[in-house]
């Protein structure tokens, strides 16, 4: 894992790095202080403010929980828990679609991630999926049966205004639990190939990745299996964060966690210590065609496991470095990190 560029924004209020446009190497991120959206090029220069929360023809609301770059041609698209909306380069609105989704999540502050969307070959408009993020749990106990027919997420179709069950899943496949029981707590961690037309999905406490095929209505393509003695924490850490690493491999990133009296110990130092914020109970992977190919990676010790993790392309990745404790900041450092197989 080497480090290959730094960047550097200079801005008093806090904001989260949300999505970034490969061809045209620039950021989009949102500012829950201001309530405005922010386009930021490569070398960290805030290029673009914009800030329409409201009820108007070109406002968003304020309860809006992602946003992405529209990659197949210009402008944003922001989703609520019930609209899509499709803003052009000077946040004009191009169009709006309202839906009634199965799941209502909030996100206090704002929008929290990247908008979850892809392309049908052909197709005018993207398909999106509501309330469908990575490593955020949605609380599929709750789902009937009889509403979703056993599929695992809805998908919303602009072209037609249809919301639609898919993803015919066997838990099974992933973990011995099943749904309902306590011990099978359900987070998807996933990415979406829009290239490829393919979505590759684990669950934080399976070592089983499957990848299904957009195309056809998301059926199976194939499992990837993980062996659990070839992970450092043997299988009963987590996994956080799972990106592509070239066309067949993959980056996974794990969080081991701590004994409680591993635990104790460090609260005797530090009163404040909390594991999840801690980095080195965080581990990379380096996969290549469901095979770990290399020893767990350190994460890296001045960087926050917690703050966005940005895939800028294949193999390489954008992570925000920690705040100084002792200091007021009036800038937010990134850098970029590649993963390399020697």
């Amino acid at each position: 894992m080497h480090k290959t560029n730094e960047m550097v924004i200079e801005r008093d209020t806090r904001f989260i790095i949300l999505d970034h446009h490969l061809e045209k190497n620039v950021f989009l991120a949102y500012d829950a202080i201001t309530k405005s959206f922010i386009c930021i090029d490569g070398k960290g220069k805030v290029i673009d403010e914009i800030e329409r929360a409201g009820e108007g023809p070109n406002e968003y609301f304020t309860n809006i929980l992602s946003a992405a770059f529209n990659e197949r041609g210009d402008g944003f698209f922001l989703q609520s828990s019930n609209e899509l909306l499709w803003y052009n380069e000077n946040w004009e609105v191009i169009n709006r679609w309202r839906f009634s989704s199965f799941f209502n999540i909030i996100f206090y502050g704002g929008p929290k991630i990247k908008t979850p969307y892809f392309f049908l070959n052909g197709a005018t408009y993207p398909q999106v999926l509501p309330s469908f993020y990575s490593n955020i749990k949605i609380p599929i106990a709750d789902v009937d049966p009889s509403i979703s027919s056993r599929n695992l997420l809805e998908v919303f179709d602009p072209s037609d205004g249809s919301l639609t069950w898919k993803l015919p899943i066997q838990f099974g496949s992933f973990s011995p639990y099943k749904p309902a029981d306590k011990e099978f707590d359900l987070t998807q961690v996933y990415f979406l190939d829009d290239n490829q037309k393919l979505l590759h999905l684990t669950f934080d406490n399976s070592l089983t990745i499957g990848i299904y095929d957009l195309t056809k209505n998301f059926e199976l393509v194939k499992y990837v299996k993980i062996v659990e003695q070839s992970l450092e924490d043997k299988g009963k850490g987590k996994t956080v964060g799972l990106y592509p690493a070239d066309e067949s491999g993959y980056i996974l990133l794990r969080y081991s966690g701590i004994s409680e009296v591993e635990l104790e110990k460090k609260k005797v130092n530090n009163e404040y210590y909390f594991p999840l914020t801690d980095p080195t109970l965080y581990k990379f992977y380096f996969l290549d065609k469901g095979h770990l190919v290399s020893p767990p990676i350190s994460f890296p010790e001045n960087f926050d496991p917690n703050a966005e993790i940005i895939l800028l392309e294949n193999g390489k990745i954008l992570m925000r470095e920690k705040d100084k404790d002792d200091e007021e900041s009036t800038y937010s450092k990134y850098a970029v990190f590649e993963f390399r197989l020697h």
